[in-house]
């Protein structure tokens, strides 16, 4: 996709002086970490890692001045090697092998687990005892996480809360692996940036609030953003468009109301918050 990306701007403006800007997002890297999903976040971040080499590929053989930053707006979860699992364990040891045997994410286990649980007869109100069920996600932890030694415990988690499956398939391979999580949410730790040219973007060099990476970017392209941004919002609204029920919808999507989250990251968020009922337009695991 990077690759057909840059070779279309490239072409579409090879008879011009402008250039072109393009942003490339790795957003599943950011959902694995939420998820605190480490062999999610290992193939996320590798598959980033193939955009970024093509961009450098790019620009080495391309003639037209160009330079590549890279960055995060924020570290999720609190990634942390070599986890202690409990307090009589001696050593600092982190398994990283234990990923490579996972061969889906913990977000895709909980969404096969929950349509066989559907599939079930008396869906709803299945037993947590249940030989099917039970055989079933024996089988799911082989297959998908390389895991043939579940706990009693981790399967009574799986059998009597599938709701939370989700982050229990997580937790499996995190503890297979050793790999410690602070939090599902966004931390404080500082992130890195990347430049494809040293010299073009040695403004960039030491620390930065993360606007000024957009307004390095400015700069270099010599971008009135706020320009740019006044003519999207005048002539945007040609763009927009009709709702279901008839209303007027932004080019920009609809507006989420206070307290509405539009996205929708699991099935936990049909959970009451601290700043009131989190929504969204389709669960991801569960289809509610």
């Amino acid at each position: 996709m990077t690759k057909t990306a840059m070779k279309a701007l490239a072409e579409a403006t090879r008879d011009n002086d402008k250039g072109f800007f393009l942003m490339i997002e790795g957003s599943r890297i950011d959902d694995a970490g939420h998820a605190n999903d480490p062999a999610a976040q290992v193939h996320e971040v590798l598959a980033y890692d193939k955009a970024f080499s093509s961009v450098l590929e790019f620009l080495e053989k391309n003639s037209v001045p160009g330079v590549m930053i890279s960055t995060s707006d924020h570290e999720t979860g609190g990634l942390s090697a070599a986890k202690q699992l409990h307090t009589t364990y001696p050593d600092y040891l982190w398994y990283p092998g234990a990923l490579g045997n996972a061969s889906h994410s913990s977000e895709h286990l909980a969404r096969q687990y929950f349509t066989h649980l559907r599939s079930l007869p008396q869906h709803g109100a299945h037993s947590s005892t249940s030989d099917d069920v039970r055989a079933y996600l024996t089988d799911l932890l082989a297959t998908g996480l390389g895991v043939h030694d579940a706990t009693s415990e981790e399967m009574q988690i799986l059998l009597n809360h599938p709701e939370i499956s989700f982050y229990t398939f997580a937790d499996i391979i995190s503890r297979r692996s050793q790999t410690g999580w602070s939090t599902h949410g966004h931390s404080a730790v500082d992130v890195n940036i990347y430049a494809s040219d040293a010299r073009a973007a040695k403004a960039l060099a030491g620390n930065h609030e993360n606007t000024e990476v957009g307004e390095f970017l400015a700069r270099w392209l010599d971008v009135d953003v706020g320009a740019v941004t006044k003519e999207l919002r005048e002539k945007g609204v040609a763009f927009d468009t009709v709702g279901e029920g008839g209303e007027r919808e932004s080019w920009m999507g609809r507006i989420a109301e206070e307290g509405e989250r539009l996205h929708g990251l699991d099935h936990l968020d049909h959970a009451e918050w601290d700043f009131g009922k989190m929504m969204h337009k389709r669960c991801n695991v569960c289809g509610a």
